[in-house]
């Protein structure tokens, strides 16, 4: 099937974007990051399937055919939208891990970290949790990085949880497994209610749900 925008002309684009995206260019990058805001609104409102580049344009004040200068496809779209933050949260609890704390005391900083990444990426967090099917079942390159990272994630809890069993300062009749997932499913539960601008903040809402996991897994 013949390219609609033409191959030659798709090649000359693909040149220029890639050129403007290494270049200072202030304009660009405002305009790039307004498409990939706009992206992100469209994608968190009504799912990647249901939002056309034409949905994102008109978000953007700009038009389908504009969009390409700053993006290659949807797909391109939805990786930058969703990039970061896995790396971020992993980071974060690599580090923590590593301090001299209790293992209640690390998850509870971990989980903090995670409400702060959701509240300062809203809506791109979002979006990362409710199309987290298409980034698993994906074959990119992008896509098995980010499963990686989301791996080593939940194997630095589940490593945290276990330190905790094993020192006597968690429960040991608890699958630490099933402990990771319930932690992770509480924090990411929160994109069905969560909002900056609402009644809670992130570090709050952690908290909370720190004193309800931990007094389920503390020893007594």
């Amino acid at each position: 099937m013949a390219n609609p925008r033409g191959s030659k002309d798709s090649s000359g684009l693909d040149r220029r974007r890639k050129l403007a995206q290494t270049k200072e260019n202030a304009n660009y990058a405002e305009k790039r990051a307004q498409i990939l805001a706009s992206a992100a609104e469209a994608f968190a409102e009504v799912g990647y399937d249901a939002t056309t580049l034409n949905d994102i344009a008109a978000r953007a004040g700009t038009d389908r055919a504009s969009v390409y200068y700053y993006a290659s496809s949807k797909e391109e779209l939805f990786q930058q939208v969703c990039s970061g933050m896995l790396a971020s949260n992993l980071a974060a609890a690599e580090e923590i891990a590593a301090r001299e704390l209790s293992a209640a005391e690390k998850l509870e900083l971990i989980m903090v970290h995670h409400l702060q990444t959701h509240e300062k990426g809203y809506p791109q967090w979002t979006v990362l949790v409710r199309e987290l099917r298409r980034v698993t079942d994906a074959r990119t390159e992008w896509s098995r990085d980010e499963v990686e990272r989301m791996r080593r994630y939940e194997a630095v809890v589940r490593s945290i949880l276990q330190d905790g069993m094993d020192d006597g300062s968690l429960r040991s009749d608890v699958d630490p497994e099933v402990a990771m997932h319930a932690i992770f499913g509480m924090l990411n539960w929160t994109h069905r209610w969560f909002r900056p601008d609402g009644h809670y903040d992130a570090a709050t809402v952690a908290k909370e749900f720190a004193v309800i996991t931990l007094s389920g897994l503390t020893q007594r």
